[in-house]
């Protein structure tokens, strides 16, 4: 998950800081690199600008893709090698929604 600090931390979007009290959504780093938004990806932003965002549809179906993979895991996994494996088995085709840059 994106490091939130308060006064300190940067919308993604407008590049102006995040200050103390003001809503903000963040995520986790999930979209690989060579996507078109990969730079947003663990990003922190204003919920008013995100929700305003001209991405926001693409950049939630991806979100919401990534967590359907993820929940997908088996509960069984116990060592890094094992969960290393199935997610590169899993994530191989990620993101099959949004804009890859060549």
């Amino acid at each position: 998950m994106a490091l939130y600090f308060p006064n300190a931390s940067t919308c993604l979007i407008c590049r102006r800081t995040l200050l103390k009290g003001e809503e903000y959504v963040g995520f986790p780093a999930f979209i690989p690199a060579g996507h078109a938004l990969h730079r947003f990806s663990e990003g922190l932003f204003h919920k008013s600008c995100f929700e305003t965002w001209s991405e926001k549809e693409e950049y939630s179906k991806l979100y919401d893709r990534f967590r359907e993979i993820w929940a997908s895991r088996p509960k069984n996994l116990e060592t890094p090698e094992e969960i290393d494996a199935w997610g590169k088995e899993a994530f191989k085709d990620f993101p099959s929604v949004g804009k890859e840059r060549n």
